[in-house]
C-alpha cells in the first residue's frame, strides 16, 4: 500500500474545502488470495510454501474479484453527493510502484486510494470442511497538494463468523467463485459504510 502521512483537512471546512478538486481513483496491485487448507497447514513451513504458491494463481483461476475498485467507485460517488465534488479524472495506475512511493503532487487533485491488503479463504478450526473469507483493506483520500491523507480507514472483516452457516469449499468455488465474490462485496460495502460513518461526516 502507498501510505500517505495523515493530516487534518484545512480549517473547519473539512471535506467541503475540496469541492473544486478532481477526484482520481488509484489502481494498486491486488494481492494473491491465500487458499488455507488444513492439509497444508499440518505440514508447517512446507505447507506454508504450498499455500503461498497456490495464492499466486488462485484468484484468477477461480474468478475472485478485487473489491478495491468497487469501494473506490462507491467512495467517489459518496464524495460527489455528500460534498459536491463534481469532477472525476482518469484513473491513475500505480500498481507497479514500490512501497512508500509518494503520490504525485498536484494541487488540482484529490486521490481516492483503496487497496486490498489481504483476502484469504480459511477453514474453521472446529470444522475443517467449512470455510470463511477474510478481507482487509486500508482506504485513503489524499490531498494532491500535500500528499497527505485527509481521511483514512483500516478495515478488517471475516464472513461467515461461525461454521454453522459457513459454506463448503465446493460451494465457495462453484459458478466461477460466485459465493466468494458475494462475501467479498458484502464486506467491502460494510468497510465503506464504516469509513463514511467514522471519517466522512455529512455535516
Amino acid at each position: 500500500m502507498i501510505f500517505a502521512r495523515f493530516g487534518a483537512p484545512p480549517c473547519s471546512a473539512g471535506m467541503w474545502a475540496y469541492q473544486n478538486r478532481t477526484l482520481v481513483a488509484v489502481t494498486q496491485a491486488a494481492p494473491g488470495m491465500t487458499p488455507m487448507r488444513a492439509s497444508s497447514a499440518a505440514f508447517g513451513a512446507i505447507g506454508g510454501l504450498a499455500m503461498a504458491s497456490a495464492a499466486r494463481n488462485y484468484a484468477s483461476e477461480h474468478g475472485v474479484v478485487d473489491p478495491a475498485t468497487h469501494i473506490e467507485t462507491q467512495l467517489i460517488a459518496l464524495l460527489q453527493s455528500r460534498y459536491g465534488i463534481q469532477t472525476v479524472g482518469d484513473r491513475r495506475d500505480m500498481s507497479a510502484v514500490t512501497e512508500r512511493t509518494d503520490y504525485p503532487i498536484n494541487s488540482d487533485l484529490l486521490y481516492v486510494d483503496v487497496k486490498t491488503h489481504m483476502r484469504m479463504q480459511r477453514y474453521f478450526s472446529s470444522n475443517w470442511g467449512r470455510f470463511r473469507i477474510d478481507f482487509s483493506t486500508p482506504s485513503q483520500i489524499i490531498d494532491g497538494a500535500t500528499g497527505r491523507a485527509v481521511a483514512q480507514y483500516e478495515c478488517r472483516k471475516s464472513m461467515p463468523e461461525t461454521p454453522d452457516d459457513a459454506p463448503t469449499l465446493e460451494e465457495l468455488e462453484a459458478n466461477n467463485g460466485a459465493l466468494m465474490n458475494q462475501l467479498l462485496m458484502r464486506m467491502a460495502d460494510e468497510c465503506l459504510a464504516e469509513f463514511a460513518a467514522t471519517s466522512l461526516p455529512a455535516s
